[in-house]
């Protein structure tokens, strides 16, 4: 299985300083401006904004073809509202008014138990969980 490389996670892994760009308007024009002046993603806000899923999935496209991280902050920490996203195959995840590391493990547990047991669900341009998930996605849970 081949996963995207995180140029998040490369610059932060090397002990640099990763650049993002907010992104809470529609026009993915936008996004491929910010992308072309060298940032390393662009942040896709679904709380704080009108966006729809379906545009969150153009913005997703616009990093990836102009070779950005995507990374999405979901309107609430639901498993429904968090597995949508991560179907659309965004490069991270940003779970809103989370409080502790705790709080964040037990939700990817609900997402990674849920993709598990219950069905076979789509993380962007894989169909399984695979036995390395937490590594691939880069968690360290």
């Amino acid at each position: 299985m081949h996963l995207r490389k995180s140029r998040v996670l490369k610059k932060i892994k090397e002990g640099g300083c990763a650049f993002s760009f907010k992104m809470n308007v529609v026009d993915p024009r936008i996004a491929e401006i910010a992308a072309m002046s060298g940032i390393d993603c662009i942040w896709i806000d679904m709380e704080h904004t009108h966006l729809s899923y379906r545009d969150v999935l153009t913005h997703i496209s616009t990093c990836r073809a102009a070779g950005v991280s995507s990374l999405v902050r979901v309107p609430q920490n639901d498993l429904t509202a968090t597995k949508k996203v991560l179907e659309m195959g965004p490069d991270g995840i940003l779970f809103p008014m989370v409080r502790s590391a705790k709080e964040v493990k037990e939700l990817i547990h609900q997402l990674v138990e849920e993709a598990k047991s219950r069905r076979r669900f789509r993380f962007g341009e894989f169909d399984s969980v695979s036995d390395d998930f937490d590594d691939n996605m880069g968690m360290d849970a």
